[in-house]
């Protein structure tokens, strides 16, 4: 073999051997994730069949029932609950109404008073030898009556925010009220749908036949991988080929053609041992193929069937009952601070209307007074006793008037409490909810795999494709062989170059690397200690790479 010819094949060796590791890479690692993602199949359709075997049971749809029917008395106390805030708010409009006329009906009488009490000042002046008491009495109304106007108008602005918070929750309660109608009616059909499931027992089969498959599967994966495993230990071998052709200075010299034949028998030796690994792993994907068609074509079957259906059924309605009671619970809590604000802004109406209440008692004791100072002015004092007696009359009036403000804002306060008194449909159902959400999204997750298994039987066998992945390896590592092999006689060993090939064994981490060295050159330099390290090492081996 010329220079010439020995320098291509060393180049051959060295892209063959990078070649077959980016191969084994790609082929032996994406071969291992999908034999454990079938794994991962095999096992999900077993917990989907077993979880819709379950639920399809009589005891399964007894408990789906049940948890249903745990939530049938927050539903009908959250529906009264919104009926009774519904006719509270139209009460309290219609309240508030009439505390607007009521209102208005004030704002005049005290007007009147206001007018009478100045009257009463001016007359107050024309009584001879009077002091200035009457014209004080009257005074001191005019003063009372300001502090009235004002409550008057706090009672007003309190009333105006009021109907403004309760005309935005109207609408929203009546839409809470309409949704907890529905749901009522969504949980009553869940029943009948339950009754409707058929053929638990073809599902209980299906899921004690994905169950057994899994012995076989997981046995055979776990030899599968560990033949694939061996791609590790062949890429860290390929990589010493590459190290020992880089080695070699002068292809045609002693030196070059021994280090020539020692990385050709390496890959030799390596493209072998990936060869009967693949050999073997085939036999294990073989066995795998017939638990992991069965499991999906069990569920196939299932999800295409009037039991599938039916299961579907009860779960989009289940999910749909489970979400509107968590929404209703949500929509609760977002209107509780508008029925807080309405209550705080009775609350405060009716507490200025009370001290309207205090100064209409104090306007009544200066209108008798006034009428008694008067009286005993005699005949000079008679037009200040009737200016007396109309403002006694308009307060009198006024303190009725009062009175009924009073009354009915106390009555505003009392309905607004009842819209932030704690009670059924703030978060007292929780527990039901997602004790019925917990066997919703349990059959969700099984129709959903069940879903995925009818998906994936239509785009592929993955199976297939690795066996044609570890096939197809095999046949492109047989034909990538290198055009040239080294056909002369080993040259001589002297000792420097003994002493090179030593150095080069030492790093070595397999035994099938020293075989494969021993074969060619023996261990004739190798003392006893070193030899017996190496059975050690072999032992360790057999525990990493098999």
């Amino acid at each position: 073999m010329t220079n010439s010819t020995r320098t291509t094949h060393l180049r051959e060796l060295d892209t063959r051997a990078s070649q077959i590791n980016r191969r084994i890479e790609t082929v032996f690692e994406m071969a291992a994730s999908r034999l454990f993602a079938l794994l991962e199949e095999v096992q999900g359709a077993g917990d989907a069949l077993t979880r819709a075997a379950d639920i399809s049971s009589p005891a399964g749809r007894e408990r789906l029932t049940r948890a249903a029917a745990a939530t049938e008395a927050h539903v009908d106390a959250v529906q009264a609950r919104f009926q009774l805030h519904s006719q509270t708010a139209t009460t309290l409009r219609g309240q508030a109404e009439s505390l607007r006329r009521l209102l208005e009906d004030l704002l005049r009488d005290m007007k009147l008073a206001a007018f009478i009490a100045t009257n009463a000042k001016v007359v107050s002046h024309t009584v001879p030898g009077a002091d200035d008491t009457l014209g004080q009495f009257a005074e001191d109304v005019r003063d009372c009556l300001a502090g009235a106007d004002t409550n008057v108008k706090a009672i007003q602005e309190q009333l105006v925010r009021a109907n403004r918070e309760l005309t935005r929750l109207v609408p929203r309660l009546r839409e809470m009220t309409e949704v907890a109608a529905e749901l009522k009616v969504m949980r009553e059909r869940l029943p009948a749908l339950m009754a409707g499931l058929a053929n638990a027992g073809t599902l209980a089969s299906a899921a004690q036949g994905a169950r057994s498959g899994m012995t076989q599967v997981t046995r055979a994966l776990e030899q599968a991988v560990s033949q694939l495993q061996s791609g590790d230990s062949a890429r860290q071998r390929l990589d010493h080929v590459r190290e020992i052709v880089a080695r070699i200075d002068e292809p045609g010299s002693p030196e070059g053609q021994v280090l020539e034949r020692l990385a050709t028998a390496h890959l030799d030796a390596t493209l072998a041992s990936l060869d009967e690994a693949v050999a073997a792993t085939l036999p294990e994907i073989d066995r795998i193929a017939g638990p992991w068609r069965s499991a999906q074509e069990a569920m196939v079957r299932i999800a295409e069937s009037q039991t599938g259906h039916e299961l579907g059924q009860v779960a989009a309605l289940s999910s749909s009952f489970a979400g509107g009671l968590a929404a209703l619970e949500e929509r609760n809590a977002q209107i509780l601070p508008q029925m807080e604000a309405l209550a705080t802004a009775y609350r405060k109406g009716a507490d200025a209307a009370g001290q309207i209440g205090e100064l209409e008692e104090q306007m009544n004791v200066l209108s008798i007074n006034a009428i008694l100072v008067s009286g005993r002015a005699g005949h000079q004092g008679q037009g200040m006793t009737e200016v007396s007696r109309q403002l006694r009359e308009s307060t009198a009036e006024i303190g009725r008037a009062t009175q009924a403000i009073r009354k009915l804002a106390r009555l505003q306060e009392q309905e607004a409490e009842a819209f932030s008194a704690p009670g059924e449909g703030a978060g007292s159902g929780t527990g039901a909810i997602d004790e019925l959400e917990a066997e919703v999204s349990s059959l969700g997750a099984a129709l959903e795999e069940m879903s995925a298994a009818a998906r994936r039987a239509s785009s592929g066998d993955p199976l297939a494709e690795v066996r044609g992945m570890l096939t197809g390896f095999v046949r492109e590592a047989a034909a990538d062989a290198p055009a040239h092999r080294p056909e002369e006689p080993m040259p001589e060993i002297d000792p420097g170059l003994a002493s090179l090939l030593k150095s080069i064994r030492d790093t070595y981490s397999m035994k099938a690397e020293r075989d494969v060295h021993d074969a060619l050159f023996g261990t004739a330099g190798l003392s006893k200690a070193d030899l017996a390290e190496e059975v050690q090492q072999d032992d360790l081996d057999d525990i990493f790479f098999g």
